[in-house]
């Protein structure tokens, strides 16, 4: 029994001493008790041992911004990122000429320089900081045609007189039609030829004594006239109108207004002596319709292409045109 008892601690002690080993070399046995801590280590963190982070600050900052103002951008309270520029200063101020104030932050800046943009035809010269101006409008360059600073196109009618013979250079006008309108006091041949820019020459007005009339100002700006008159004569050069009549009536020669029709039965009286002649010119055609002499009342088919039109009449009677 004895014997049995020392064979017995003997083993203990063997078993007790392999154990320590095992211990200090970092190997056990108890595969099954390091199966279960690796599974466990690996699926679960010991935060007890993570450093502390302030509350304030994290890799994705919540940020709390200031606003920008005049001297700098927008700016986080927490991590000290900005945003965006700084706004600088919003000086208010009626003229250059004073002090301007700024109206976030009350800064004062001494007065400043004008900045000041040339004057136009229709604008003074303007400082383009605190709009003042200075001086005058420049005015267009002519009263006619088309103003050579700044292309805009107008027109005022032109009204000139004279006596006896006279030669008028450089009449200009703008784009689009114009008539020009004779008078004449006399006795004898008045007689107006049209030179153009191109140098082309028409005769306009071929009539003896008293005369009263419209005509077609053809070709291209600008226009010499040569005047051949024993008494007094005058002209007025107007830009052809549009009208929404289709029937017209007058006395004389004359162009009529510009009309919107199409191709139609047009009824022609004329009470005169002399040449009654009528052309229709439209966007595409310039057509002869009557060329009688004398008194005249008919009908003619007249051809409107395009939708816009106008009626060319000499005459030295009273005359009439009316669609059907």
């Amino acid at each position: 029994m004895k014997k049995k008892i020392i064979i017995t601690a003997i083993i203990l002690i063997v078993l007790i001493g392999i154990g320590t080993y095992n211990e200090l070399s970092g190997k056990s046995n108890n595969t099954s008790t390091l199966s279960y801590h690796n599974y466990t280590s690996s699926h679960h963190t010991n935060t007890s041992s993570a450093p502390n982070r302030p509350s304030n600050v994290s890799s994705a900052c919540n940020h709390i911004w200031n606003e920008a103002d005049c001297y700098s951008p927008k700016k986080c309270k927490i991590c000290g990122k900005t945003l965006g520029t700084k706004l600088g200063h919003d000086y208010q101020r009626k003229t250059c000429e004073e002090e301007g104030v700024c109206s976030r932050c009350g800064n004062i800046q001494p007065p400043i320089a004008h900045k000041w943009v040339d004057a136009t035809c229709i604008e003074p010269k303007t400082c383009s900081t605190c709009g003042k101006t200075k001086g005058k409008a420049l005015g267009h360059t002519t009263d006619n045609g088309v103003c050579e600073r700044c292309g805009l196109e107008f027109f005022k009618p032109i009204n000139k007189t004279g006596y006896g013979d006279s030669a008028v250079s450089d009449i200009k006008v703008g784009n689009g039609l114009y008539t020009i309108h004779f008078t004449h006091n006399g006795n004898r041949n008045f007689i107006v030829y049209l030179y153009d820019a191109d140098g082309d020459k028409s005769l306009i007005v071929n009539e003896i004594g008293n005369y009263d009339g419209t005509v077609l100002l053809t070709g291209n700006s600008p226009y010499m006239l040569n005047i051949q008159a024993d008494g007094e004569w005058s002209y007025t050069i107007d830009k052809l109108s549009i009208t929404d009549d289709i029937n017209f009536s007058g006395h004389g020669d004359y162009v009529t207004p510009i009309f919107s029709g199409d191709t139609s039965v047009y009824k022609f009286t004329h009470d005169g002596d002399s040449n009654f002649i009528v052309r229709i010119v439209t966007t595409s055609d310039y057509s002869l319709i009557i060329n009688e002499i004398g008194a005249y009342q008919g009908t003619q088919i007249v051809e409107i292409s395009g939708g816009n039109a106008f009626f060319e009449i000499t005459a030295d009677g009273n005359w009439t045109i009316t669609k059907q």
